[in-house]
């Protein structure tokens, strides 16, 4: 599993699909999930 910060991207017109590149080096591993959960939890929502 991979993942990739969307975070200030430009928003897209199309909306029912956008294509992404994500890097291979973005793997999931328990020490990026903690990292990915610490960082959406010191995160504020309004």
């Amino acid at each position: 599993m991979f993942w990739i910060d969307l975070e200030g991207l430009p928003n897209r017109e199309n909306t029912s699909s956008v294509a992404v590149q994500i890097p291979k080096a973005n793997v999931v591993t328990p020490e990026a999930l903690n990292s990915i959960l610490e960082g959406i939890a010191e995160e504020v929502v309004l």
